[in-house]
Protein backbone atom coordinates (compact mmCIF):
# COMPACT_ATOMS: atom_id res chain seq x y z
CA UNK A 1 0.00 0.00 0.00
CA UNK A 2 2.85 2.36 1.25
CA UNK A 3 4.78 1.65 -2.57
CA UNK A 4 1.01 2.47 -3.90
CA UNK A 5 0.99 5.65 -2.38
CA UNK A 6 4.39 6.29 -3.03
CA UNK A 7 3.90 5.71 -7.16
CA UNK A 8 0.61 7.78 -7.18
CA UNK A 9 2.58 10.81 -5.36
CA UNK A 10 5.29 10.58 -8.07
CA UNK A 11 2.85 10.41 -10.76
CA UNK A 12 1.05 13.50 -9.06
CA UNK A 13 4.51 15.35 -9.31
CA UNK A 14 5.46 14.28 -12.84
CA UNK A 15 2.18 15.69 -13.94
CA UNK A 16 2.20 18.74 -11.74
CA UNK A 17 5.90 18.88 -13.44
CA UNK A 18 4.49 18.75 -16.87
CA UNK A 19 1.50 21.40 -16.19
CA UNK A 20 4.29 23.81 -14.92
CA UNK A 21 6.57 23.19 -17.98
CA UNK A 22 3.44 23.19 -20.26
CA UNK A 23 2.88 26.76 -18.24
CA UNK A 24 6.05 27.93 -19.12
CA UNK A 25 6.21 26.80 -22.75
CA UNK A 26 3.24 28.31 -23.43
CA UNK A 27 4.01 32.08 -22.02
CA UNK A 28 7.23 31.74 -24.52
CA UNK A 29 5.31 31.42 -27.13
CA UNK A 30 2.92 33.69 -26.65
CA UNK A 31 5.68 36.44 -25.73
CA UNK A 32 7.43 35.32 -29.06
CA UNK A 33 4.38 36.23 -30.81
CA UNK A 34 3.84 39.60 -29.70
CA UNK A 35 7.12 40.51 -30.12
CA UNK A 36 6.92 39.52 -33.69
CA UNK A 37 3.43 41.65 -34.54
CA UNK A 38 1.89 42.47 -31.02
CA UNK A 39 1.18 45.76 -30.38
CA UNK A 40 3.26 47.46 -27.36
CA UNK A 41 0.26 46.44 -25.20
CA UNK A 42 0.55 42.98 -26.04
CA UNK A 43 4.29 42.61 -25.38
CA UNK A 44 4.13 44.01 -22.06
CA UNK A 45 1.29 41.88 -21.23
CA UNK A 46 3.24 38.63 -22.52
CA UNK A 47 6.33 39.98 -21.07
CA UNK A 48 4.96 40.13 -17.71
CA UNK A 49 3.67 36.64 -18.09
CA UNK A 50 6.55 34.81 -19.40
CA UNK A 51 7.95 36.62 -15.96
CA UNK A 52 6.19 35.23 -13.69
CA UNK A 53 6.58 32.37 -15.05
CA UNK A 54 9.88 31.94 -15.27
CA UNK A 55 9.90 32.87 -11.47
CA UNK A 56 8.02 30.16 -10.18
CA UNK A 57 9.63 27.66 -12.08
CA UNK A 58 13.18 28.35 -11.76
CA UNK A 59 14.38 25.12 -12.42
CA UNK A 60 13.87 25.55 -15.91
CA UNK A 61 17.86 25.40 -17.82
CA UNK A 62 16.72 28.13 -19.56
CA UNK A 63 15.29 30.39 -16.82
CA UNK A 64 17.99 32.80 -16.89
CA UNK A 65 17.27 33.33 -21.05
CA UNK A 66 13.70 33.57 -20.03
CA UNK A 67 14.02 35.74 -17.79
CA UNK A 68 15.86 38.57 -19.71
CA UNK A 69 13.94 38.59 -22.42
CA UNK A 70 10.87 39.32 -20.58
CA UNK A 71 12.73 41.97 -18.80
CA UNK A 72 14.38 43.38 -22.17
CA UNK A 73 10.81 43.73 -23.37
CA UNK A 74 9.59 45.67 -20.13
CA UNK A 75 12.77 47.83 -19.89
CA UNK A 76 12.22 48.77 -24.10
CA UNK A 77 8.57 48.96 -24.03
CA UNK A 78 7.27 49.80 -20.71
CA UNK A 79 10.55 51.92 -19.25
CA UNK A 80 11.36 48.75 -16.99
CA UNK A 81 8.24 49.07 -15.16
CA UNK A 82 7.87 45.00 -13.63
CA UNK A 83 10.96 44.44 -14.47
CA UNK A 84 12.72 44.73 -11.32
CA UNK A 85 11.89 41.22 -9.83
CA UNK A 86 12.61 39.51 -13.21
CA UNK A 87 16.27 41.41 -13.31
CA UNK A 88 16.86 40.46 -10.07
CA UNK A 89 16.04 36.70 -10.64
CA UNK A 90 18.52 36.89 -13.57
CA UNK A 91 21.30 38.35 -12.01
CA UNK A 92 21.49 36.00 -8.77
CA UNK A 93 21.41 33.12 -10.88
CA UNK A 94 24.39 31.78 -13.18
CA UNK A 95 24.46 33.07 -16.77
CA UNK A 96 24.23 30.66 -19.43
CA UNK A 97 27.23 31.68 -21.35
CA UNK A 98 26.35 30.48 -24.89
CA UNK A 99 23.32 32.44 -25.15
CA UNK A 100 23.72 35.41 -22.74
CA UNK A 101 26.91 37.24 -21.67
CA UNK A 102 27.42 38.45 -18.00
CA UNK A 103 27.95 42.56 -19.17
CA UNK A 104 23.95 41.38 -20.57
CA UNK A 105 22.45 40.23 -17.63
CA UNK A 106 24.16 42.96 -15.69
CA UNK A 107 23.14 45.84 -18.13
CA UNK A 108 19.41 44.78 -17.18
CA UNK A 109 19.69 44.90 -13.54
CA UNK A 110 21.61 48.23 -12.86
CA UNK A 111 18.61 49.64 -15.72
CA UNK A 112 15.92 48.40 -14.20
CA UNK A 113 17.08 49.73 -11.09
CA UNK A 114 18.12 53.58 -12.48
CA UNK A 115 14.63 53.32 -14.15
CA UNK A 116 12.73 52.03 -10.81
CA UNK A 117 14.79 54.31 -8.56
CA UNK A 118 16.81 57.28 -10.16
CA UNK A 119 19.60 57.10 -6.98
CA UNK A 120 23.10 58.46 -7.86
CA UNK A 121 24.14 55.13 -6.67
CA UNK A 122 22.10 53.35 -9.70
CA UNK A 123 23.24 55.73 -11.81
CA UNK A 124 26.92 54.93 -11.26
CA UNK A 125 25.81 51.78 -11.09
CA UNK A 126 24.57 51.68 -14.62
CA UNK A 127 27.30 54.04 -16.03
CA UNK A 128 29.78 51.44 -14.93
CA UNK A 129 27.52 48.10 -16.94
CA UNK A 130 27.06 50.73 -19.84
CA UNK A 131 31.16 50.67 -19.95
CA UNK A 132 31.12 47.23 -20.09
CA UNK A 133 28.41 47.24 -23.08
CA UNK A 134 29.67 49.80 -25.14
CA UNK A 135 32.32 47.74 -27.22
CA UNK A 136 29.89 44.75 -27.66
CA UNK A 137 27.34 43.94 -30.22
CA UNK A 138 23.78 46.25 -29.73
CA UNK A 139 21.26 45.23 -28.35
CA UNK A 140 17.13 46.57 -28.21
CA UNK A 141 18.43 46.38 -24.28
CA UNK A 142 21.57 48.52 -24.44
CA UNK A 143 20.11 50.89 -27.53
CA UNK A 144 17.13 52.18 -24.87
CA UNK A 145 19.81 52.39 -22.23
CA UNK A 146 22.62 54.39 -23.88
CA UNK A 147 19.89 56.50 -25.24
CA UNK A 148 17.70 56.99 -22.00
CA UNK A 149 20.53 58.01 -20.50
CA UNK A 150 21.97 60.67 -22.25
CA UNK A 151 18.25 62.14 -22.89
CA UNK A 152 17.55 62.25 -19.02
CA UNK A 153 20.65 64.14 -19.03
CA UNK A 154 19.93 66.57 -21.89
CA UNK A 155 16.59 67.36 -20.19
CA UNK A 156 17.97 68.13 -16.95
CA UNK A 157 20.19 71.11 -18.98
CA UNK A 158 23.63 68.84 -17.12
CA UNK A 159 25.45 69.36 -20.57
CA UNK A 160 28.63 68.06 -19.30
CA UNK A 161 27.47 64.58 -18.41
CA UNK A 162 25.05 64.86 -21.46
CA UNK A 163 28.16 65.21 -23.86
CA UNK A 164 30.07 62.29 -22.65
CA UNK A 165 26.80 60.20 -22.35
CA UNK A 166 25.75 61.26 -26.20
CA UNK A 167 28.80 60.53 -27.14
CA UNK A 168 29.32 57.09 -26.01
CA UNK A 169 25.59 56.48 -27.28
CA UNK A 170 26.93 57.30 -30.83
CA UNK A 171 29.93 55.15 -30.37
CA UNK A 172 27.81 52.25 -29.55
CA UNK A 173 25.30 52.42 -32.09
CA UNK A 174 27.89 53.39 -34.79
CA UNK A 175 28.66 49.98 -35.87
CA UNK A 176 25.06 49.27 -36.78
CA UNK A 177 23.68 52.71 -38.63
CA UNK A 178 23.05 50.68 -41.45
CA UNK A 179 19.97 49.41 -38.91
CA UNK A 180 19.61 52.31 -36.45
CA UNK A 181 20.92 55.27 -38.44
CA UNK A 182 18.40 57.20 -36.53
CA UNK A 183 18.92 56.93 -33.08
CA UNK A 184 22.72 56.99 -33.53
CA UNK A 185 22.23 60.23 -35.91
CA UNK A 186 20.23 61.43 -32.77
CA UNK A 187 22.97 60.65 -30.39
CA UNK A 188 25.62 62.32 -32.63
CA UNK A 189 23.50 65.32 -32.72
CA UNK A 190 22.95 65.58 -28.96
CA UNK A 191 26.92 64.91 -27.86
CA UNK A 192 27.76 67.31 -30.63
CA UNK A 193 25.02 70.33 -28.88
CA UNK A 194 25.58 69.66 -25.74
CA UNK A 195 29.16 69.81 -25.64
CA UNK A 196 28.41 72.82 -27.15
CA UNK A 197 26.60 74.35 -24.60
CA UNK A 198 28.68 73.09 -22.19
CA UNK A 199 31.82 74.71 -23.91
CA UNK A 200 31.13 76.59 -26.99
CA UNK A 201 34.10 75.68 -29.68
CA UNK A 202 33.99 76.25 -33.35
CA UNK A 203 35.24 72.00 -33.38
CA UNK A 204 31.28 71.79 -33.03
CA UNK A 205 30.83 73.13 -36.03
CA UNK A 206 33.27 70.97 -37.97
CA UNK A 207 31.78 67.77 -36.34
CA UNK A 208 28.08 68.73 -37.50
CA UNK A 209 29.36 69.46 -40.94
CA UNK A 210 30.99 66.13 -41.20
CA UNK A 211 28.18 64.37 -39.65
CA UNK A 212 26.12 65.56 -43.23
CA UNK A 213 28.74 63.83 -44.64
CA UNK A 214 27.93 60.73 -42.80
CA UNK A 215 24.24 60.98 -43.42
CA UNK A 216 24.93 61.28 -47.38
CA UNK A 217 27.42 58.13 -47.39
CA UNK A 218 24.53 56.30 -45.36
CA UNK A 219 22.00 57.27 -47.59
CA UNK A 220 24.26 55.82 -50.66
CA UNK A 221 24.77 52.91 -48.59
CA UNK A 222 21.02 52.24 -47.94
CA UNK A 223 20.49 52.96 -51.47
CA UNK A 224 17.31 54.95 -50.14
CA UNK A 225 16.39 57.92 -48.23
CA UNK A 226 14.37 57.28 -44.91
CA UNK A 227 12.09 60.46 -44.08
CA UNK A 228 14.48 61.08 -40.57
CA UNK A 229 17.52 61.08 -42.68
CA UNK A 230 16.59 64.16 -44.51
CA UNK A 231 15.53 65.91 -41.16
CA UNK A 232 18.48 65.26 -39.87
CA UNK A 233 20.42 66.65 -42.78
CA UNK A 234 18.91 69.49 -42.22
CA UNK A 235 18.78 69.81 -38.37
CA UNK A 236 22.67 69.42 -38.20
CA UNK A 237 22.60 72.05 -40.92
CA UNK A 238 20.39 74.25 -39.00
CA UNK A 239 22.61 73.37 -35.79
CA UNK A 240 25.87 74.60 -37.98
CA UNK A 241 23.95 77.98 -38.20
CA UNK A 242 22.73 78.41 -34.96
CA UNK A 243 26.56 78.46 -33.77
CA UNK A 244 27.70 80.22 -36.63
CA UNK A 245 25.09 82.60 -35.18
CA UNK A 246 26.75 82.73 -31.64
CA UNK A 247 30.31 83.88 -33.13
CA UNK A 248 28.67 86.16 -35.48
CA UNK A 249 27.30 87.56 -32.29
CA UNK A 250 29.28 90.64 -30.03
CA UNK A 251 28.22 89.02 -27.59
CA UNK A 252 26.19 86.50 -25.78
CA UNK A 253 24.70 85.49 -22.46
CA UNK A 254 25.87 82.62 -20.20
CA UNK A 255 23.06 80.45 -18.23
CA UNK A 256 23.49 82.96 -15.17
CA UNK A 257 22.15 85.77 -17.49
CA UNK A 258 25.87 87.52 -17.45
CA UNK A 259 27.60 88.66 -19.81
CA UNK A 260 30.67 87.72 -21.72
CA UNK A 261 32.73 88.31 -24.74
CA UNK A 262 31.95 85.77 -27.89
CA UNK A 263 36.24 84.39 -28.60
CA UNK A 264 37.42 82.46 -31.04
CA UNK A 265 38.14 81.98 -34.79
CA UNK A 266 36.26 84.44 -37.04
CA UNK A 267 32.85 82.78 -38.70
CA UNK A 268 34.13 83.23 -42.15
CA UNK A 269 37.03 80.65 -41.02
CA UNK A 270 34.99 78.47 -39.88
CA UNK A 271 32.70 78.55 -42.57
CA UNK A 272 35.17 77.89 -44.80
CA UNK A 273 36.71 74.86 -43.28
CA UNK A 274 33.21 73.79 -42.98
CA UNK A 275 32.51 74.13 -46.66
CA UNK A 276 35.78 72.40 -47.28
CA UNK A 277 33.98 69.20 -45.39
CA UNK A 278 30.90 69.52 -46.85
CA UNK A 279 32.65 69.11 -50.22
CA UNK A 280 33.38 65.66 -49.12
CA UNK A 281 29.83 64.73 -49.63
CA UNK A 282 29.88 65.23 -53.58
CA UNK A 283 26.74 66.60 -55.37
CA UNK A 284 23.80 66.02 -53.29
CA UNK A 285 20.51 67.78 -52.10
CA UNK A 286 21.02 67.11 -48.52
CA UNK A 287 24.05 70.26 -48.87
CA UNK A 288 22.31 72.65 -50.43
CA UNK A 289 23.84 75.77 -51.53
CA UNK A 290 21.71 78.20 -50.11
CA UNK A 291 20.64 80.81 -53.24
CA UNK A 292 20.60 77.97 -55.82
CA UNK A 293 21.01 79.97 -59.83
CA UNK A 294 19.55 76.88 -61.78
CA UNK A 295 17.92 77.39 -65.32
CA UNK A 296 14.24 78.95 -64.91
CA UNK A 297 12.82 79.16 -68.45
CA UNK A 298 15.88 79.62 -70.54
CA UNK A 299 17.68 82.08 -68.56
CA UNK A 300 19.78 81.77 -64.52
CA UNK A 301 17.84 83.08 -61.95
CA UNK A 302 18.99 86.82 -60.91
CA UNK A 303 21.61 87.11 -58.37
CA UNK A 304 20.36 89.51 -55.85
CA UNK A 305 19.17 88.53 -51.93
CA UNK A 306 15.91 88.84 -49.98
CA UNK A 307 14.71 92.55 -48.88
CA UNK A 308 15.59 93.42 -45.22
CA UNK A 309 11.90 94.43 -44.80
CA UNK A 310 10.30 93.13 -42.80
CA UNK A 311 12.38 92.99 -39.94
CA UNK A 312 12.19 89.75 -38.14
CA UNK A 313 11.27 90.28 -34.56
CA UNK A 314 13.32 88.73 -32.20
CA UNK A 315 11.06 86.51 -29.73
CA UNK A 316 11.10 88.25 -26.26
CA UNK A 317 11.48 84.93 -23.72
CA UNK A 318 14.11 84.14 -26.20
CA UNK A 319 15.94 87.49 -26.11
CA UNK A 320 15.57 87.79 -22.49
CA UNK A 321 17.21 84.52 -22.21
CA UNK A 322 19.98 85.02 -24.41
CA UNK A 323 18.81 82.63 -27.01
CA UNK A 324 20.54 82.46 -30.49
CA UNK A 325 19.34 80.45 -33.13
CA UNK A 326 18.64 79.88 -36.59
CA UNK A 327 15.96 78.35 -38.75
CA UNK A 328 16.31 76.84 -42.43
CA UNK A 329 14.09 77.21 -44.72
CA UNK A 330 12.79 76.15 -48.22
CA UNK A 331 10.81 78.38 -50.75
CA UNK A 332 10.37 79.54 -53.65
CA UNK A 333 10.31 83.23 -55.30
CA UNK A 334 7.52 84.14 -57.83
CA UNK A 335 7.78 86.91 -59.76
CA UNK A 336 10.07 88.49 -57.08
CA UNK A 337 7.58 87.67 -54.27
CA UNK A 338 8.51 85.25 -51.61
CA UNK A 339 6.10 82.10 -51.87
CA UNK A 340 5.46 78.45 -50.71
CA UNK A 341 7.97 78.88 -47.59
CA UNK A 342 8.67 75.94 -45.40
CA UNK A 343 10.29 75.21 -42.02
CA UNK A 344 12.96 71.93 -42.88
CA UNK A 345 14.74 72.64 -39.05
CA UNK A 346 14.83 74.72 -36.92
CA UNK A 347 17.06 75.42 -33.53
CA UNK A 348 15.76 75.46 -30.79
CA UNK A 349 12.55 73.79 -31.61
CA UNK A 350 9.71 76.04 -31.79
CA UNK A 351 11.51 79.37 -30.62
CA UNK A 352 12.09 81.12 -33.83
CA UNK A 353 10.06 79.43 -36.16
CA UNK A 354 6.80 81.57 -36.10
CA UNK A 355 8.68 85.42 -36.49
CA UNK A 356 10.69 83.89 -38.76
CA UNK A 357 7.59 82.14 -41.35
CA UNK A 358 5.56 85.39 -40.58
CA UNK A 359 8.54 87.83 -41.85
CA UNK A 360 9.88 85.75 -44.67
CA UNK A 361 6.64 85.37 -46.30
CA UNK A 362 6.57 88.93 -46.70
CA UNK A 363 10.05 89.72 -48.11
CA UNK A 364 10.61 90.25 -51.49
CA UNK A 365 13.83 88.87 -53.82
CA UNK A 366 15.96 91.79 -54.57
CA UNK A 367 17.68 91.74 -57.51
CA UNK A 368 21.30 93.21 -57.49
CA UNK A 369 22.82 91.53 -60.78
CA UNK A 370 21.11 91.88 -64.30
CA UNK A 371 17.83 92.87 -65.96
CA UNK A 372 14.69 90.51 -64.62
CA UNK A 373 12.40 89.21 -67.59
CA UNK A 374 15.24 90.54 -70.18
CA UNK A 375 19.03 88.34 -68.59
CA UNK A 376 17.68 86.71 -66.01
CA UNK A 377 14.69 84.94 -64.53
CA UNK A 378 12.89 86.19 -61.65
CA UNK A 379 11.08 83.25 -60.35
CA UNK A 380 12.79 79.80 -58.66
CA UNK A 381 11.52 76.89 -57.25
CA UNK A 382 13.26 75.34 -53.75
CA UNK A 383 15.73 77.68 -53.02
CA UNK A 384 17.40 77.46 -49.37
CA UNK A 385 17.16 80.11 -46.84
CA UNK A 386 18.02 80.48 -43.87
CA UNK A 387 17.64 83.18 -40.97
CA UNK A 388 20.19 83.63 -37.98
CA UNK A 389 18.92 84.96 -34.49
CA UNK A 390 21.73 86.96 -33.40
CA UNK A 391 22.45 88.02 -29.93
CA UNK A 392 23.81 92.21 -29.95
Amino acid sequence: MKRFFAIVACLLAASLASAQSLYVDNAITRHQRAMSGGTVAERVAAANELGQAIVQNDWRPDAVLRAYEAGQTLCVYAACQGAGPIAKFAADRPVPQDLLSTSDVGLLKTYSDWMNSGTPQTRAALDEALTASASVRATPLSVIAFQTRYTKDSNAGDWAAAAVSAAEAAQHFAPNRSVIGERWSDAVLAATTAHFNHAPNPDAILRLATHTVELVELERTLGTRPEWLEKHAYTARAWQEAMSAYYRSASAYNGNGNRYAVSGPSVDQIAEEADAILANAGKSDLVPDFWASEDSNGLPFCDGKLSENPDIRFPRNAGRAGTFGSVIMRISIDDLDVTNVEVLAAVPAETFEKPALKAVRKKKWIVENGTPGVTCSTSQKDMMAVVWFLIR
